[in-house]
């Protein structure tokens, strides 16, 4: 499973969005008007551990972007889900050991789409057990 699709779940189980509803994986639906997406993009390289057969620790980042038509609430959405997801640590997620989920930036205005509604985003790179 996508780190994508394991992130969305956990920031549904910790009520920042539901999936299917305001909450999405991959891209963001165009008819819904406000909504929060998490997009997967290659990361760094993966970790191998001496004396394993291969990859034993992949990194992927991704992407978490929200539009709402109030700027109020695109900016709560958006810090809720940074500080649920700087929380991961040594945990499972959906069946998958995560070491850790980093947030690599503040959370800020990526821009305004073609209906002029606020769209915040952040990245973050995840460490997974494979």
């Amino acid at each position: 499973v996508a780190a994508d699709q394991d992130m969305a779940e956990y920031l549904e189980d910790q009520a920042v969005g539901t999936v299917g509803t305001d909450l999405f994986v991959g891209e963001m639906p165009a008819g819904t008007v406000n909504a929060m997406v998490v997009t997967q993009y290659p990361g760094a390289p993966p970790e191998l551990t001496c004396g394993s057969n291969g990859i034993t620790v992949d990194m992927p980042r991704f992407q978490v972007r929200v539009r709402n038509t109030t700027e109020a609430t695109a900016i709560s959405k958006i810090e809720s889900a940074a500080t649920a997801l700087a929380k991961v640590k040594n945990q499972t997620i959906e069946g998958t050991r995560y070491r850790s989920v980093t947030v690599l930036q503040t959370p800020g205005m990526l821009e305004r789409d073609a209906n002029n509604r606020p769209v915040y985003a952040f990245n973050c790179e995840a460490e997974r057990d494979v």
